[in-house]
């Protein structure tokens, strides 16, 4: 069982937009502030991953991510949950 979290093929960042009414973008910007990324990996536009809730997953595409880089992941999430 893995955190999405913890993967270097889930992203917080937003993709760049595709045109100039490309809503996707501001999308991933709203759930990246609840901590809900996308897989690079997934080829569904719509589709985000929470980095820590739940139990976990099965995922085969699992990268591990170093300890110190999977915490400036939370410390990033909590710092915009603190801004809300």
């Amino acid at each position: 069982m893995v955190h999405c979290l913890g993967c270097s093929n889930w992203t917080l960042k937003p993709r760049a937009a595709e045109g100039k009414h490309e809503p996707l973008p501001c999308l991933d910007r709203e759930y990246a502030v609840i901590g809900w990324g996308r897989c690079l990996l997934d080829g569904l536009p719509r589709r985000w991953y929470p980095g820590e809730s739940g139990p976990g997953r099965y995922c085969d595409r699992h990268v591990a991510l170093p300890a110190d880089q999977v915490q400036a992941r939370r410390d990033w999430i909590a710092k915009q949950g603190a801004k809300a």
